[in-house]
């Protein structure tokens, strides 16, 4: 499947300035709640397992941020799940694996004029595409657009950048991670008309690492102090988003 940007149409853009496309976010407790899962600020890569029952996730074993120096990961992360209802935590083994997102070549694409492509995600909706651009030069500030078969539509704007997630399994969301400096995560609705729904942040805690149950019923994501990383990663809390509609 060949996604080219030669002669498709392009929708209206959403109005320029950050205040105008912030003021343009939704917040998702209009169409969805949300509750902790964990307590702890030692989670990593949350996903959903079989029957949308529970979610799995890594687990940091370290309860002291200096503990984890010099140690390999392989010592340091375990594999558990919590079981949604309950609460109830187990471990499990190596049967449940993270999912990245899927990535599409983006030397397919055609930017706009001075802008050049940096990531472009699959949707499972066969012809629909998102990826992130950057004017030229100014690579703190990203952008991202939806191509949905030969019409692209910017889904942001504003001096803020902006990075691609990931779709969810049905193809109805889109997840992206808002701002540098305090990392809110955006969920565009796409069949209606790619609203935008903010989830509002904690505090300087972090959120970021959104996945979807089978039927996009349900999000997971992270929210972080960064209290505890390896590396570049933080690891924190598991929320879970209900979506009512």
């Amino acid at each position: 499947m060949g996604f080219l940007l030669l002669g498709c149409s392009t929708k209206k853009e959403p109005l320029s300035g950050p205040d105008r496309f912030e003021a343009s976010l939704n917040n998702i407790s209009t169409i969805a709640s949300i509750e902790p899962l964990t307590d702890d600020g030692r989670c990593f890569r949350p996903w959903f397992g079989p029957g949308d029952s529970m979610v799995v996730f890594e687990r940091l074993l370290a309860t002291a941020p200096e503990d984890t120096f010099g140690r390999s990961k392989s010592e340091l992360i375990k594999g558990q799940a919590i079981n949604i209802r309950t609460r109830e935590l187990f471990e499990v083994g190596g049967e449940y694996e993270y999912v990245h997102p899927e990535t599409s070549d983006t030397s397919i694409l055609r930017p706009k004029q001075g802008e050049q492509i940096d990531l472009a995600l699959k949707s499972p909706v066969l012809g629909i595409l998102a990826y992130e651009a950057y004017p030229i030069g100014k690579i703190t500030r990203s952008l991202i657009y939806l191509l949905r078969n030969d019409t692209l539509s910017q889904l942001s704007s504003g001096s803020k950048p902006i990075y691609l997630d990931r779709f969810s399994n049905t193809g109805r969301f889109l997840t992206a991670i808002y701002d540098d400096s305090l990392a809110r995560i955006i969920v565009y609705d796409l069949p209606d008309n790619n609203k935008p729904y903010i989830i509002p942040g904690y505090g300087f805690f972090v959120d970021y690492m959104t996945a979807f149950s089978s039927n996009d019923g349900m999000m997971v994501f992270i929210r972080s102090d960064q209290k505890y990383a390896l590396g570049n990663e933080p690891f924190g809390d598991i929320y879970l988003v209900r979506f009512r509609k």
